[in-house]
């Protein structure tokens, strides 16, 4: 077994290192290459002075390398400037590691294709930033399996919506593609999902009215002129934002994608249409969870309004 040492310096990952590597991933992005090699050091590598059987034989000027276990070896030498860090030269597989089959990826579906990918913090991160995940990592982690695994499936170029930096593998999933995970070949798994995006992200930036402007109303619940209807209109002028979940005070709403939420204690389920880009979010009804004297007062208010209206001489 590999002896770990107390000079566990630092290690520079050299760009012939990291051109080893994409060569033998037959990667064409060398700074992903790099910066995937990177992160394996960061996350598993550890520096010895003893290989493995399966690569015994194997020689480094300062006779040290640092070993990710089971998967890569980088011969190092010690800085030339005189300071403790490690310079890995190069980068030579294990002899029974062989890069993922991404075509037999392609092919796979579901929670049998996200057996073979690791979730990174970052892409964890993004979907809780993104995507309204729970706030601890390892629920969120949880969280994003579940959500993706109905539908997920993998591809080679990503979703027409997305916008992101090349990759070797796309995870995309949902009903309307709307969550894309960009994948490189990994470390701990055959593929890392390196960030998480989704197609709706823009909608959740605006709120208020720029926020309103993107909602249209089901006339067919919210009659012009209703309760709900005033309701709606007293709100919009408040403010409001759009929230992945119900608020806790609000009834279920079979329909709702999302709830745009206003600051009188009122939200309204929205259900999200992306083949409508104009108007993608459709109000489907409104929830008051003022207290009880401010819904009364709001009633007697209206009445009094309508009728000194009737009054009026004509």
């Amino acid at each position: 077994m590999a002896a770990k040492h107390d000079n566990q310096w630092p290690v520079v990952v050299t760009d012939s290192c990291a051109g080893a590597y994409a060569r033998w991933r037959g990667l064409t992005d060398h700074g992903a290459a790099k910066a995937t090699l990177r992160r394996m050091v960061d996350e598993l590598g550890e520096v010895t002075d003893q290989l493995p059987p399966q690569l015994a034989g194997r020689r480094s000027r300062s006779g040290f390398f640092l070993l990710v276990p089971d998967t890569l070896v980088l011969p190092l030498v010690r800085d030339s400037d005189g300071s403790t860090r490690w310079i890995a030269t190069h980068c030579v597989p294990f002899p029974a590691c062989d890069p993922p089959d991404l075509d037999a990826l392609v092919a796979l579906r579901g929670r049998e294709l996200l057996a073979r990918i690791h979730l990174t913090r970052h892409a964890v991160e993004r979907f809780q930033e993104r995507c309204g995940g729970a706030p601890d990592l390892d629920d969120a982690a949880r969280q994003l399996r579940s959500t993706i695994a109905p539908t997920v499936r993998a591809r080679r170029r990503p979703p027409g919506w997305c916008r992101t930096t090349p990759a070797e593998v796309f995870l995309v999933a949902g009903e309307h593609d709307q969550y894309c995970l960009p994948c490189r070949p990994g470390a701990v798994a055959e593929l890392d999902a390196t960030t998480c995006l989704h197609r709706a992200s823009d909608l959740f930036e605006r709120t208020g009215a720029r926020l309103h402007a993107v909602c249209q109303v089901d006339r067919t619940r919210l009659p012009v002129g209703g309760e709900a209807d005033r309701l709606l209109s007293s709100s919009v002028p408040l403010g409001g934002t759009l929230a992945w979940a119900r608020p806790k005070w609000a009834a279920p709403h079979d329909g709702a994608t999302w709830w745009v939420v206003f600051p009188n204690r009122v939200a309204a389920p929205v259900r999200w249409q992306p083949a409508k880009p104009n108007r993608p979010l459709r109000v489907l009804g409104v929830h008051d969870g003022r207290p009880w004297p401010v819904r009364l007062w709001s009633r007697i208010r209206h009445r009094l309004r309508r009728r000194g209206t009737g009054n009026r001489p004509g």
